[in-house]
């Protein structure tokens, strides 16, 4: 089972129900990978120039409107939180978890998951 998603705008409660599920299938014997797709440098490292900025949350349509140095030490700190949390809780269900910026080429993650694993030589 392979599972591309970036994990975000999902409640805690839902994330471990699909955390679960994914551990239902590893322990049918199933192989599980996921792969975190993520925008490092806008999603993780908040990357964004120092000016005004309207955000919007696509799953609710809420905006807000902020400058990213105001708020940007606190939003990395609860990303870093965010993604070894998931990473633990995948180790823990003994899902391969496999973190992806979409601005690199795929198969560079691809060839790097299958490195780790020992399929490619």
């Amino acid at each position: 089972m392979v599972l591309f998603s970036d994990m975000l705008g999902r409640a805690p409660e839902e994330q471990t129900t699909m955390l679960a599920a994914l551990q239902h299938l590893r322990h049918q014997h199933h192989e599980v990978l996921l792969f975190h797709i993520m925008d490092r440098a806008t999603e993780s490292e908040f990357a964004f120039a120092d000016r005004p900025y309207l955000f919007e949350d696509i799953e609710t349509g809420e905006q807000i409107k902020l400058q990213p140095n105001q708020v940007r030490d606190q939003y990395r700190a609860a990303m870093q939180r965010y993604e070894q949390e998931l990473a633990l809780r995948c180790g823990q269900y003994k899902i391969d978890f496999v973190p992806v910026d979409i601005r690199e080429p795929f198969d560079k993650a691809l060839y790097a998951y299958l490195v780790k694993r020992g399929k490619v030589r």
